[in-house]
C-alpha cells in the first residue's frame, strides 16, 4: 500500500510532462502524507486540468464518521464491484503525479523506509479516483484514493503492493470516461517496471494519520 510519496518537480515541469491547464500551483514536497492537499489531473471540459484534492477517498453516500477515516488507498482488484469506488471508476478518474512513494519493511517496531523512483528520476502518474462529498454542515470536501496493484520484480521484495501507474501513453484513455469504459481502464494500469524503477533504502520514521483506512 502507499501511504507517502513525493512530488519534486515545479508546477511548470509538471503542466509540460502532463500537458494539462490549471492555475493552482503545488510547490515541491518530498514527503506527502494521507490527508494532505494533493495534485490531480482530472479532465474538465474535455481537456485535462490540474486541481488541489484532499487525500482521504470518502463516497459520496458516506457517514459523518467516514471523514475521520477515509480511503487512502482502493486495491485494483475487484475494484469495479466494490460499492464504494464502483461510481467513481465509471466517472471520475484521475491521475496522480508523482517522482516516488516510500513502502517500509519488516517487523512493526523496526521497519526500514524503502524510496522507490524511476532511475531517471523522472515523473510518473498513479492511478486515482476521486469524489464529492457533502458534510453534514454542508460544506464539501473533494479527496482521491490511490489505486494499488501488485508489485512485481525487485519492488515485491520490499513491499507486496505498489501504486498502478497509468503509462503516458494512456493519460488520455484513463481520463476519458465517456468512452473508456471500466473494464478497459482496468487493463491500462500497471505495476512499476523491474526496468524502469529502482529501490534504496532511506532513514525515515514512519508516521501514522489519524485512524486510515487502508484497503
Amino acid at each position: 500500500m502507499c501511504t507517502l510519496y513525493s512530488l519534486r518537480k515545479s508546477p511548470d515541469e509538471l503542466r509540460q510532462h502532463f500537458r494539462c491547464g490549471g492555475s493552482d500551483d503545488f510547490p515541491p514536497r518530498p514527503e506527502i502524507r494521507p490527508m494532505e492537499p494533493i495534485g490531480v489531473i482530472r479532465p474538465l471540459r474535455g481537456e485535462p486540468h490540474f486541481a488541489l484534492l484532499r487525500w482521504g477517498f470518502i463516497p459520496s453516500w458516506g457517514k459523518e464518521d467516514m471523514a475521520r477515516r477515509p480511503f487512502l488507498n482502493a486495491r485494483r482488484e475487484g475494484l469495479a464491484d466494490k460499492p464504494s469506488f464502483r461510481h467513481a471508476l465509471k466517472r471520475r478518474r484521475c491521475l496522480i503525479p508523482a517522482d516516488g512513494f516510500f513502502e517500509w519493511q519488516g517487523e512493526k517496531g523496526n521497519r526500514q523506509a524503502w524510496f522507490m523512483e524511476r532511475f531517471d528520476g523522472g515523473l510518473f502518474a498513479m492511478a486515482g479516483l476521486w469524489e464529492h462529498w457533502m458534510a453534514p454542515d454542508g460544506s464539501e470536501v473533494e479527496g482521491a484514493v490511490i489505486i494499488t496493484t501488485e508489485a512485481r520484480g525487485h519492488l515485491a521484495a520490499v513491499h507486496e503492493r505498489n501504486p498502478a501507474l497509468v503509462a503516458e501513453a494512456d493519460f488520455d484513455r484513463w481520463l476519458q470516461v465517456d468512452r473508456v469504459g471500466e473494464a478497459e481502464a482496468l487493463q491500462l494500469l500497471a505495476a512499476p517496471a523491474d526496468d524502469v524503477f529502482t529501490a534504496a533504502p532511506v532513514g525515515l520514521k514512519r508516521t501514522k494519520p489519524e485512524a486510515p483506512r487502508l484497503l
